[in-house]
């Protein structure tokens, strides 16, 4: 008899202590919902606006002629992040501090992408970027500008070689759709001094040529073509 009473002693002192932790734990929700920290929303606020967001970017993330808003971040996952831009431009990638760090990709409002790696916001260290009509350049960046070695792809002809300011810059080869090679020592937008080296051709020079209109320029290599040499 004292046994089974002091089992069920036991027991209801086990369902009071159950109680009363039930109830703090719902009045302590309840004072955090309803509760600021230094001015920022509440708990229930940011819960339902993250929420919101995350349905919104998971189904509109490449939709990059949103209309204008300030740069907001939407969180994917712990691993993914989601930059939306005033100008219409698209990040998703590693983000550090509200702002893009490590590996990630920039949708461009103009249609131009980068995939890379960034460094304090801006694209760093190596990564390929296309252009909107689909000529591309891999190869080096530093602080958001083309730099060190890269290579430069479009319909017309390849480049191989050293870049400076996001210029073409000091050495570098074009590579020609006959088979042949154009070398190069650039600057300021010119080229300096070029050979063009063709298989079974004796080689040709170029002297002076001004870069501003790249395409066109090598398209028409030939006509820029030195016989004599000899005064120059």
């Amino acid at each position: 008899m004292f046994i089974t009473t002091v089992i069920k002693f036991s027991t209801l002192v086990k369902v009071i202590i159950f109680f009363v932790i039930l109830i703090m734990i719902i009045r302590y929700i309840n004072q955090m919902k309803n509760t600021t920290s230094r001015g920022k929303k509440s708990i229930n606020y940011l819960l339902k606006r993250n929420t919101k967001s995350f349905l919104k970017n998971r189904y509109n993330m490449f939709n990059i002629h949103k209309k204008s808003e300030d740069a907001k971040v939407y969180n994917i996952n712990c691993d993914d992040d989601v930059i939306r831009y005033a100008n219409g431009d698209i990040y998703r990638g590693q983000i550090k501090n509200g702002i893009r760090e490590g590996l990630g990709t920039c949708y461009f409002a103009n249609k131009d992408i980068y995939e890379g790696m960034w460094k304090n916001d801006k694209m760093d260290c190596v990564g390929k970027y296309v252009f909107a009509d689909k000529s591309f350049y891999s190869g080096d960046f530093k602080n958001g500008c083309k730099e060190g070695i890269g290579v430069f792809t479009c319909d017309d002809y390849k480049y191989i070689g050293q870049y400076y300011a996001d210029k073409k810059g000091r050495v570098g080869t074009f590579h020609l759709p006959d088979n042949s090679y154009l070398k190069v020592i650039i600057e300021n937008g010119t080229i300096i001094e070029g050979t063009y080296l063709r298989e079974g051709h004796k080689d040709e020079y170029i002297y002076n040529v001004d870069l501003t209109n790249e395409r066109e320029v090598i398209k028409n290599i030939k006509s820029y073509f030195v016989r004599d040499v000899s005064n120059i």
